[in-house]
């Protein structure tokens, strides 16, 4: 009896995993098969530690039917001089002010939200290298400068990716306008799993 339960255990932990692995297979068919949703294979490593190279994801291409992304959303792009589809972050919305400067000697980014009242450092729960490149941030349109604030235009975004030292993103191609945002990234269809590493604010002192 004490051999058998143990045994018992795996077995419905085993049944629990096939069940769940079949039911978002058979979510990502009804996703793709009704238009709502497209396979697509992440490529470089812009997003790590959140996606990785050779994942595959569901784009969900209703989801901003009626509204424009939320904070923090992972999103599929067409980004400027980049070809397919990019992953990236969106971490500035329509009319938040933006910067990414030293605080403490360490880069961070730094978000006003609606361009009014308190500034917020992104946390992202985890160290980031920023690589050799330029960190501060940001121009007027949303490239690398001298660390000034900026202003996210009415209709567009502010993205960057969780990698950022080897990420292409706002830094380098500037705020990116709703109508190149395909989809939001729902979840990872392969390897399973979600869709994490969404950061917190947190107040600057």
């Amino acid at each position: 009896m004490t051999t058998a339960e143990p045994a018992t255990r795996r077995w419905n932990a085993k049944k629990v995993l096939l069940v769940s692995i079949g039911v978002l297979v058979a979510g990502v068919v009804v996703a793709i098969g009704v238009g709502f949703g497209e396979s697509k294979r992440v490529s470089g490593a812009s997003m790590r530690p959140t996606l990785h190279g050779g994942d595959r994801v569901l784009v969900d291409t209703s989801a901003y039917h009626t509204g424009g992304p939320g904070r923090f959303d992972v999103v599929g792009l067409h980004a400027p001089d980049i070809g397919g589809l990019s992953m990236r972050r969106v971490v500035g919305l329509p009319g938040d002010r933006v910067q990414i400067r030293a605080v403490d000697g360490q880069p961070q980014v730094l978000l006003q939200p609606a361009g009014k009242g308190e500034w917020f450092i992104v946390d992202a729960h985890r160290h980031l290298d920023w690589g050799a490149g330029p960190a501060t941030c940001c121009a007027p349109d949303g490239t690398a400068s001298a660390g000034d604030q900026a202003t996210v235009p009415a209709g567009e975004y502010f993205v960057l990716g969780d990698n950022p030292a080897t990420s292409k993103d706002s830094r380098t191609f500037g705020f990116v306008e709703q109508s190149a945002v395909v989809g939001r990234v729902s979840f990872r269809i392969w390897p399973p799993g979600g869709i994490g590493g969404r950061p917190k604010l947190v107040p600057l002192r």
